[in-house]
């Protein structure tokens, strides 16, 4: 005879002999952990977590996140992500259309390197967000992206996945806004941006939950995404704070370069040399970024139950 009975946690429809009533079990769909009830109409209990958050968050992603940046087995992921930020820069902003007698030839040589070297970049970014959630201390993940087909799947997916996080923590609030507006309710400007401010917010979030955990579902869950960020605010704050100022160097370089080499080399060859280096080092205040959204997983895992190794469970 069989014990019939709904997940705890996420409802799922559960069944086991009953011989194994009041022992330990687990959700095959999202790995809670409870106890089986003792017979057919009585609810499973949930095992509680017994992690504790790990301490040392605020000094490995404040205080040393520069050594990262001497450590010798990051050399050649550095010039990875150096590399393409000069692709973008030589060739994502440089036209290589011309002209023939009749009509003129546009190729879309810039936007590819535009979408390789981006795709490459969000592809890494992902990696160091898992590998910090896993905690492979000061050492960058492998530079891996596989050739051919997988290069391609890789590059598609990692633009897919990102560009997914960033609608996911946006789209609502800017749906909200839309719906206000339609019922007649004005919103002035610092409101619209307030909105889309809360969904900048929840990025870090969202991303981590993507890029390191067990099932992308659970993206679309409130508690997974909620609970973390209230009850450790303090450190998720002190993440949003590196994503915030990553994501507006980004933008002023992105604004300062439109034009690339290109136009820089009509300035000064020393303008066009610096611009490079701003480039690359905004590449890299990505990274320490990065780190720390798979750092404040990686610290604060007994929180987040769907970023937790099978082992713990």
């Amino acid at each position: 005879m069989s014990i019939y009975f709904q997940c705890p946690n996420c409802s799922e429809f559960c069944a086991f002999e009953d011989q194994y009533a009041g022992q330990r079990a687990k959700c095959l769909k999202c790995r809670c952990r409870f106890i089986i009830p003792q017979k057919q109409g009585e609810k499973a209990e949930i095992i509680k977590n017994k992690l504790e958050p790990i301490e040392g968050f605020y000094r490995r992603s404040v205080k040393d996140c520069w050594k990262i940046f001497v450590c010798k087995s990051n050399i050649t992921p550095m010039v990875f992500v150096a590399a393409m930020a000069a692709v973008e820069y030589f060739i994502g902003y440089t036209d290589y259309s011309f002209s023939v007698p009749g009509f003129r030839v546009q190729l879309p040589t810039g936007w590819i390197a535009i979408v390789i070297s981006r795709g490459c970049l969000f592809w890494y970014y992902m990696q160091i967000v898992a590998a910090g959630a896993f905690d492979e201390g000061d050492r960058l993940p492998d530079v891996d992206m596989g050739g051919g087909f997988a290069f391609l799947w890789n590059l598609i997916k990692s633009v897919y996945l990102f560009a997914a996080a960033f609608l996911i923590s946006v789209l609502p609030f800017a749906i909200l806004a839309s719906l206000l507006k339609s019922v007649g309710i004005p919103l002035a400007a610092p409101i619209e941006i307030a909105l889309l401010l809360a969904g900048m917010f929840l990025f870090p979030m969202v991303l981590l939950t993507i890029a390191a955990g067990r099932e992308i579902w659970m993206v679309f869950h409130a508690r997974y995404i909620f609970d973390p960020i209230v009850k450790n605010i303090k450190p998720y704050l002190v993440v949003v704070c590196f994503m915030a100022v990553a994501w507006l160097v980004q933008i002023l370089l992105t604004h300062s370069t439109i034009g690339g080499f290109g136009e820089k080399i009509t300035e000064s060859e020393y303008s066009a040399v610096g611009w490079l280096v701003l480039c690359i080092l905004g590449r890299m205040l990505n990274l320490i970024a990065m780190r720390a959204v798979g750092l404040f997983g990686y610290h604060y895992r007994s929180e987040l139950p769907q970023l937790q190794l099978e082992s713990e469970n």
